[in-house]
């Protein structure tokens, strides 16, 4: 009996990367050291460069991170990429819940990230079907370039003071 390739079970075609086991896993460690790299750096950054200016560079990592399958399908490029976009949203977090729980009186805390983490979580299975439904009208590139449009977006949103 011979046995179905997974890859044609997906809905949508696969990136042109060559998508293996080992490169996915290659990929995560990747995102993951930034990611630790970074949790022991981002107080430091944040100090060095103001609190506005952190956020934008971990928006502007951020969108590097989604939009980087939009340009180009090498896989060392894609991994560069993933690690600054893995430190980039890791400063991200621990700046933006530091700040949370700065300004967010203690008595009402729980319910702030308890209703912070509704909507975030909440919504990813709504951007995980959208993007599905996108990627099989359009291809997987133009939403990966629409992801990152939309970061680079809440780049001018994001107040340039606090």
């Amino acid at each position: 009996m011979q046995q179905e390739d997974p890859v044609q079970q997906w809905p949508v075609e696969p990136l042109p990367v060559g998508r293996h086991v080992f490169v996915e896993d290659v990929e995560d460690a990747v995102v993951e050291f930034g990611d630790l790299f970074r949790r022991f750096a981002a107080e430091r950054i944040e100090l060095a460069l103001g609190r506005s200016r952190t956020l934008i560079l971990s928006l502007l990592t951020g969108a590097a991170f989604a939009g980087i399958p939009a340009v180009t399908a090498n896989p060392y490029a894609i991994g560069a990429v993933f690690l600054l976009g893995g430190a980039g949203v890791t400063v991200w977090n621990v700046v933006v819940v530091s700040l949370r729980q700065r300004i967010i009186p203690d008595h009402l805390l729980g319910r702030a990230t308890s209703g912070h983490r509704l909507v975030a979580w909440g919504t990813k299975p709504l951007g995980a079907a959208a993007s599905g439904l996108l990627a099989e009208v359009f291809g997987l590139r133009p939403v990966f370039a629409g992801a990152a449009a939309v970061i680079l977006l809440l780049v001018l949103l994001t107040p340039r003071e606090w």
